[in-house]
């Protein structure tokens, strides 16, 4: 379980932290003052349990944009968010 692990672009920005999993989906919290939660496809995400941290390959502004996470997800739309729907 990579709960609390520190996601971060490829270029080193933290982008938020892992606060659960869903399917084939990490729920990252974004955001400092007002907080969100957001899927994150694993397909994008490449943990790193030596530094308790998640790379990613998407962009902070599309992590940011797509669909929330209120108590549930819809991974029929977070995947077709993220491309990857069949």
């Amino acid at each position: 379980m990579m709960r609390g692990y520190h996601v971060v672009t490829g270029d080193g920005r933290r982008i938020g932290r892992v606060v659960g999993m869903r399917g084939d989906f990490l729920i990252v919290e974004v955001g400092r003052v007002l907080r969100s939660r957001r899927p994150l496809p694993m397909a994008f995400a490449h943990p790193n349990d030596a530094e308790r941290k998640v790379s990613v390959t998407v962009r902070r502004d599309s992590l940011r944009r797509s669909p929330r996470v209120n108590g549930t997800l819809d991974e029929r739309a977070a995947a077709a968010y993220d491309g990857l729907a069949a």
